[in-house]
């Protein structure tokens, strides 16, 4: 077995703890919530779980895309790489900020808004004219 298929096959078993960890973490969070009549933040949790495995599809399809590609379909995946975060960070600030000081509800919504002008512009405005941008693109995408 090469380097490079033991390294392959780590990543993979990773990636999977990962999602098990998701899951279970999600799972959880749902079922109290839901015992404690929050809705809302149940149906958020559901939101965000389900918009980071279709943010990590998104991000796979953009990347096996040529770089000098602009179809339709590379926009409609940009526009989704800026939109699902950008949902999930704003709903997190929404979360937040139901139980903490007016000032630091501001400050989350300040950051969510900041992190989404910075996807818009990694996303929509920089194009893919270098080949960072592909490792930008997984850096955003793991922060959120």
């Amino acid at each position: 077995m090469s380097q490079y298929e033991f390294e392959s096959g780590t990543s993979r078993m990773l990636a999977l703890l990962a999602y098990l960890n998701l899951t279970v973490i999600s799972v959880s969070t749902v079922r109290h919530a839901y015992e404690r009549g929050d809705m809302s933040m149940a149906g958020f949790i559901i939101f965000v779980y389900f918009g980071y495995f279709y943010s990590n599809y998104c991000l796979q399809q953009f990347n096996r895309l040529p770089q000098g590609d602009e179809s339709l379909w590379k926009g409609f995946l940009k526009l989704n790489l800026w939109v699902v975060p950008s949902a999930i960070l704003l709903g997190f600030a929404y979360q937040l900020g139901t139980f903490i000081n007016p000032i630091l509800a501001l400050l989350a919504y300040g950051v969510a808004t900041a992190s989404s002008a910075c996807l818009f512009y990694v996303y929509i405005i920089s194009g893919d004219d270098n080949k960072s941008s592909a490792k930008i693109n997984k850096i955003i995408l793991e922060i959120v």
